[in-house]
């Protein structure tokens, strides 16, 4: 057994070590971004679970890369609801900019399938 470990304890070095060699040279230059055209896009981050609670998504755009801006432009005064495979429809409220709830007791229900319209 002992011939064994030795060996393992040699290859996971070896191989520790050609990782570490490839990491430290595979970077020879740093990438410079040009100019990149930038198209103004919609994103929308949410989630819905079966805990009764009322629910958020977040709406925003996109921003060009290298532009500071702290935090993304909330997409406001948007009509948004979701449906479900019974065609019951729930109305989310706009409460902050850029952030719809639904209601406080809303869930959903497992075995369910739910739409975002916006």
């Amino acid at each position: 057994m002992w011939p064994l470990k030795i060996n393992l304890i040699h290859i996971k070095y070896d191989l520790f070590l050609i990782g570490a060699l490839a990491m430290a040279f595979s970077c020879i230059e740093p990438f410079e971004i040009g100019s990149l055209e930038h198209e103004r896009v919609l994103v929308v981050d949410g989630l819905i679970t079966d805990e009764e609670k009322a629910h958020v998504v977040r709406l925003s755009y996109t921003y060009p890369v290298g532009e500071e801006t702290g935090e993304p432009e909330p997409a406001t005064q948007a009509e948004v609801w979701m449906t479900d495979l019974h065609n019951t429809t729930y109305s989310l409220s706009e409460a902050d900019p850029g952030r719809y709830y639904t209601t406080e007791d809303f869930k959903a229900a497992p075995g369910n399938a739910y739409v975002l319209n916006i």
